[in-house]
């Protein structure tokens, strides 16, 4: 059998081939080629995933300023609420912020409380997994009063 096996292994060595699979009334081979590297080449360090996040995870955190995420509690395709407030808005308690569906069943993603909405992270239609951030929220901004649009009056130094 090794004289068979010579000459296939020699044509299988110069296909481009990585595997070869042979089945005959006197047994099955199976060769399959090493995959190596070219020794010049380095593999480039992986790259977070961060596939379908529209805005920055935690954007201008505050040194020892905490954030909640609200998470998906179910896989199934996320869908924003049509009123879903814009980042720097108010979240009233409870609000429904999106739904996912799963098989043919909307649950509603709530924001568990009052706050801040930080960031939206999962896009119209994208598929989320158990536990996947869905919006970021700032619970201690709740009890702040809204920021004031009114411009400060400049300040001149003293004159000497």
């Amino acid at each position: 059998m090794s004289e068979r096996v010579a000459p296939l292994a020699k044509a299988f060595a110069s296909t481009p081939l990585a595997e070869l699979r042979v089945r005959t009334s006197e047994g099955f081979i199976r060769l399959v080629k090493a995959v190596e590297a070219p020794a010049h080449q380095r593999a480039a360090p992986p790259k977070p995933a961060l596939r379908g996040f529209r805005h920055q995870l935690f954007p201008t955190v505050e040194s020892g300023h905490p954030y909640d995420v609200i998470s998906a509690d179910v896989v199934g395709i996320f869908t924003p609420a049509r009123d879903v407030p814009q980042p720097g808005e108010r979240l009233a308690d409870d609000a429904v912020l999106g739904n996912i569906e799963a098989l043919k069943l909307q649950h509603p993603v709530r924001s568990g409380g009052a706050g801040v909405l930080i960031a939206q992270v999962a896009e119209d239609g994208q598929a989320v997994d158990f536990g996947e951030p869905l919006f970021v929220v700032d619970r201690e901004a709740a009890g702040k009063p809204p920021p004031s649009d009114a411009v400060p009056e400049p300040i001149e130094p003293p004159r000497l």
